[in-house]
Parts: C-alpha cells; structure tokens; sequence
C-alpha cells in the first residue's frame, strides 16, 4: 500500500495487523509521499505500531539518496529496503547499483538481504 492520507493510513494499519497475525512480511508503499510531506508519517509509522516484531520493509525509488534511505529506516524500524524502479536504468546511482550504495552507507539495514540472481 503506500501512506500519506487518513484512508491508507488505516489501510497500511490493517495490512500490518494481518501480517502480524499471519507471521508474513510486510513491504510498505513508496516512501515518496512521507519524502515530500513529512507530516504523514503516522500514515506509514502503523506499519511498525501494529507489526512491532514482524519483517518489515521500506519501499523506496531506486534513485533514492542514501539520507532519505535512512530516514525510511529510521521511521519504519525497517528490516530491509525494498528499490523499486519504473523506467530502464531507474536502479543505479552514479552508475553502482542502488543497493551497493546503499549498503556501504548502512551495512545493518540490509544485513541477511540476499541479491537475486540475475
């Protein structure tokens, strides 16, 4: 789902309860909303009150600095990133791929996270 308004916020809340209940993971919507309105936060922060034990991702742009990288961290408690792209070539920064940069900027956030074979 994603967050950013009081109808997703509840959404993103039940979401979060039945992947606490089920035992699965939950990726939030892109972060872009909460980037550009940091006012919304609550709408993506559910994710964590109502799943406090469970996997939690955070979606990001692949184009994401590493600072709002963090920031998504930092408000989900989140396990992993998950980049998304939507155009060729969206999934690199300075020509390394996103979670390469991301991940010497915070080796913790995506410790046990496994590459896809490509």
């Amino acid at each position: 789902m994603t967050g950013g308004s009081v109808k997703t916020g509840a959404i993103n809340r039940d979401l979060a309860t039945a992947a606490r209940e089920t035992g699965l993971a939950i990726a939030s919507g892109s972060m872009h909303a909460y980037f550009k309105d940091p006012g919304c936060a609550d709408t993506f922060r559910v994710l964590r009150r109502h799943n406090p034990h469970g996997f939690v991702l955070a979606m990001l742009n692949a184009t994401c600095s590493v600072d709002n990288a963090r920031r998504a961290i930092d408000l989900l408690q989140a396990n992993a990133l998950d980049p998304h792209q939507h155009r060729p070539g969206n999934a690199h920064a300075g020509g390394r791929p996103v979670v390469r940069v991301l991940a010497r900027a915070d080796r913790r956030s995506i410790r046990g996270v496994r590459r896809r074979p490509r």
